[in-house]
């Protein structure tokens, strides 16, 4: 990389994170390469809302509704949250 003082220069940093949970340990190396490779092609726009549709149909099937009661709702779904 050829640079030079003076000049201000920006770089961007991509991670992705996973566990043997979703990729086998032999195939972990593979499968975080091609992780990254496909949010960069997907873009983070898109990756994003992927990622808010897999949570908000995770809360609508754990989801505990307390009527009337809008403190006890808050703190039931502040619990679950946290586990």
């Amino acid at each position: 990389m050829d640079v030079k003082k003076g000049f201000s220069y920006e770089f961007e940093k991509y991670a992705v994170v996973y566990t043997s949970r979703e990729i086998p340990e032999e195939r972990m190396f593979n499968g975080t390469i091609c992780g990254l490779k496909s949010y960069l092609r997907n873009g983070a726009y898109r990756e994003i809302a992927s990622h808010i549709k897999l949570w908000e149909k995770s809360w609508q099937q754990a989801d505990i509704v307390i009527d009337g009661d809008r403190s006890a709702q808050q703190a039931i779904r502040y619990n679950m949250y946290s586990f």
